[in-house]
């Protein structure tokens, strides 16, 4: 069958149908019919960007596969009609054609990849939502899939620079707690993040998704060994610094103090910081609750004090009038007043004394805590010094062995391998390709369902890059 009508969608893709969006669509649905597309456009080899990611860079740009590769996507071309040169050898015109039969069926793979892609997209929104980016002659969507998703997200996915800011202050404050989530956790929350940037336009750099996910690494206090050998490797080379290098040195450092028990049964920073504050807020309200029981019981509520009657005047009638003594001049309501403010001046002392109290307490704990996790953790290092270096010797015979064994056999299933496949390739009519693990068989690189250690798939017969010699044609 022709590369041309072959049916990726049953023989490769994972997802044979994208999910179907009824209606406008939204950031939710564009997310997950694009994670579809991702997954589908991986399941199809190619020896292009590195040989590891299928045709994901065909659907993504070329900023977001540089987060997955360090080599560049680069799109097959058609290689143009066969041309033999001048004074060509009958042996020399079939590497020519063989090479171009393989460039070309590269070139149609990509291509028929993106074209089922596209008829999924398609199929899965309506086409109210489409029609804007159709070539109004051939009625056809020409953009790449990349800037299809741009569109949709752009019109459609309600993202802007607002929102993008709010998600990136969630998660810069986050809380991780890794005795209990595991470090994907993070990972998850930031690639969230990335995708968002990239829907509103405004893609992060690796070197601003890796400063914030260091940091939610670092504020737990739990990985300061990881974090030192990471700055060293950033430090002696800088190509170091990528996303695949920090989450796969970050995940080996998490599994290392996973398995040392340092995560087990203990307190966090943050976990002993609440605790601190829950005791220091139950202290306070105490603390007020027990003042105005206080002053309560001191000062009655003024609907209970009797009314104030004013003593009478003084005077003889049988004598000449004179000047009555003089009238005391204060009243009850006054006096009350009085009795608060010194009462209040009281208690505001006692609550100055209790609050210089609670803070000795919150210092004393938060000290506490902080030296019962130096000292695990000094344990834990005198624990693991004392285990290295046993269990390596008895282990040496065993390994020379069966390295032994191992070469023998493999010898010997490559000699009967070798013959076996070239008279079976000759009975069968099977058209010959490169494979760096196999050699000059039937079938090329990227093709190869058995790929050896260091395999790689865009080794060519005129460039075999220290590949396979088996099965090769007279002269090379």
């Amino acid at each position: 069958m022709s590369v041309d009508n072959y049916d990726f969608k049953q023989t490769h893709f994972p997802h044979v149908t994208l999910q179907k969006v009824i209606g406008q669509p939204n950031y939710e649905h564009l997310t997950k019919i694009y994670k579809q597309v991702k997954a589908n456009s991986l399941s199809v080899p190619s020896s292009a960007g590195g040989g590891q990611h299928g045709h994901l860079g065909a659907v993504v740009s070329a900023a977001k596969y540089a987060f997955v590769s360090n080599e560049p996507f680069d799109p097959p071309v058609d290689p143009g009609p066969l041309v033999f040169p001048a004074n060509t050898t009958q042996q020399q015109a079939r590497l020519i054609d063989h090479e171009r039969r393989e460039r070309l069926t590269k070139f149609k793979t990509y291509n028929a990849v993106l074209r089922q892609i596209k008829q999924q997209i398609e199929e899965a929104i309506d086409d109210d939502w489409l029609d804007a980016l159709r070539n109004p002659v051939s009625n056809t969507i020409t953009y790449s899939i990349p800037e299809i998703f741009e569109h949709l997200f752009r019109l459609y996915g309600d993202v802007n620079s607002d929102k993008l800011e709010e998600r990136h202050d969630a998660v810069k404050n986050m809380t991780w707690d890794p005795a209990t989530q595991g470090m994907d956790h993070v990972y998850n929350a930031v690639s969230k993040l990335m995708d968002f940037a990239d829907a509103a336009n405004a893609p992060y750099s690796q070197a601003q998704i890796i400063n914030i996910a260091y940091k939610l690494v670092k504020s737990t206090g739990r990985f300061s060994q990881a974090i030192t050998e990471w700055n060293r490797l950033v430090d002696a080379n800088a190509n170091h610094r990528t996303w695949m290098n920090f989450k796969d040195h970050f995940r080996r450092a998490y599994k290392e103090v996973k398995e040392s028990s340092s995560l087990v049964a203990q307190q966090t920073p943050f976990q002993a910081a609440q605790v601190v504050q829950e005791i220091t807020d139950a202290l306070s309200e105490r603390i007020s609750d027990t003042v105005q029981e206080q002053m309560n019981l001191l000062v009655p509520p003024q609907e209970h004090i009797a009314p104030f009657v004013p003593p009478p005047v003084y005077y003889q009638p049988h004598f000449p009038p004179t000047q009555p003594p003089a009238t005391p001049t204060f009243s009850q309501e006054s006096a009350n007043v009085v009795t608060q403010n010194d009462i209040a001046t009281i208690m505001n002392s006692v609550m100055q004394m209790q609050q210089q109290t609670l803070q000795q307490m919150q210092g004393m704990l938060t000290n506490h805590i902080n030296q019962g996790g130096r000292s695990n953790r000094n344990n834990r290092g005198n624990n693991r010094g004392g285990r290295g270096g046993r269990g390596n010797r008895n282990n040496r015979n065993q390994q020379g062995n069966q390295q032994g064994n191992q070469q023998g056999n493999q010898q010997s299933y490559q000699q009967g391998n070798q013959q076996g496949t070239q008279n079976g390739n000759q009975n069968r009519g099977v058209t010959p390709g490169y494979c760096w693990t196999h050699g000059y068989l039937g079938h090329t690189g990227d093709q190869c369902r058995s790929p050896a250690p260091g395999h790689i798939a865009s080794a060519t017969l005129t460039n075999r890059m220290g590949g396979s010699t088996n099965n090769l044609p007279p002269g090379l």
